[in-house]
């Protein structure tokens, strides 16, 4: 019984540990995807949430500058 309350714990904080690593590269990618520089906003979820940052990107769209520099 202690064992498999052992291995579902350990399960259980892989999971947690992949869905906060899935936030982190969906933050890179969403930044990546509108143009933006990856680092200065996945620096940003670390500070504040990923789930923050995620809406902040959704807001703010494309980088313009990088559709003018296409042209």
């Amino acid at each position: 019984m202690e064992v498999a309350i052992f291995i579902l714990a350990i399960l259980a904080g892989l999971s947690l540990l992949a869905l906060v690593v899935g936030l982190y590269v969906l933050v890179a990618v969403m930044a990546k995807h509108r143009h933006r520089e990856v680092v200065p906003w996945v620096a940003l979820s670390i500070i504040a949430s990923p789930i923050l940052v995620i809406i902040i990107l959704l807001c703010i769209g494309d980088d313009d500058r990088y559709i003018y520099r296409q042209q």
